[in-house]
């Protein structure tokens, strides 16, 4: 167990560390955009998804520091608790269905990001209830089994958002993003199939290394969903300021033409 808890922790190493480098990568190409560098401000993505990217660092960075503690005390060497373990599942999952939820709000703004915090750590964190009251109350031996039927609903709006993608982004993108989440879930679903066969079990420890690297590469998914919808917002900016300019010629033309009749 001691094992797979560090390559858990590698997980969300790697995931905060991109996090915070996305973080950095934005602020620097916005300076150099400000000070006119056209290289710089191609790369800039829109200053609103900065807070976004500190969230998910922050989110990732609780998960590092208790593990840290963990690993330091050796306090689950033995064997992990499923409340906890499910928790760290809820913790990847919140990035995906963070990122999905934003890209079907109206605007990007902070209450749209507040409303979107909010909606996602509901989504992302209700199997953990199940867990407990499961683990407290109910049976294990079905445990299981009745878990991955919990967590599939929460795979409802990535299936719909495959099939129809809100008007955001790209509908490239927000099907990457769709196709990470969804290959993710389809990872647990195998892993619960191997564990609870005890003839499978053995090799259940591959696929958690193959789900922990999958997972630890979605900010690089996220980052293009972010960079897509930039573009997005931006033509949104350049064919509003084109109506505005071409209102503005009407208004002029009717004015000389009103004027002409006058005289």
């Amino acid at each position: 167990m001691h094992v797979t808890l560090v390559f858990i922790l590698a997980g969300f190493v790697t995931i905060w560390l991109l996090c915070v480098g996305l973080v950095w990568h934005l602020r620097v190409n916005r300076a150099g955009a400000l000070k006119g560098d056209a290289t710089a401000a191609r790369k800039v993505i829109l200053p609103m998804f900065e807070p976004v990217l500190i969230v998910l660092s922050v989110v990732n960075g609780i998960y590092v520091v208790f593990l840290v503690v963990t690993l330091a005390t050796g306090f689950y060497d033995t064997s992990v608790p499923p409340l906890v373990l499910e928790t760290f599942y809820s913790g990847n999952q919140f990035m995906f269905v963070f990122v999905l939820v934003l890209m079907f709000q109206k605007s990007l703004s902070l209450p749209a990001i507040r409303r979107s915090v909010v909606i996602s750590l509901v989504l992302s964190s209700y199997n953990v209830l199940y867990v407990y009251l499961t683990v407290t109350f109910g049976d294990r031996k079905s445990f299981l089994r009745q878990l991955e039927a919990v967590r599939s609903p929460l795979m409802a709006p990535f299936v719909y958002a495959f099939v129809w993608p809100p008007s955001r982004a790209t509908k490239r993108t927000i099907r990457e993003l769709c196709a990470v989440t969804l290959t993710y879930f389809m990872l647990t679903v195998v892993l619960m199939i191997l564990i609870v066969n005890p003839k499978t079990a053995h090799a259940a420890q591959s696929i958690v290394y193959v789900m922990l690297t999958w997972v630890a590469l979605c900010p690089l998914v996220i980052w293009r969903v972010f960079k897509a919808d930039t573009e997005y917002w931006r033509g949104m900016g350049q064919q509003a300021c084109v109506l505005q300019h071409l209102f503005q010629r009407q208004n002029r033309l009717r004015e000389r033409i009103s004027s002409k009749g006058l005289h």
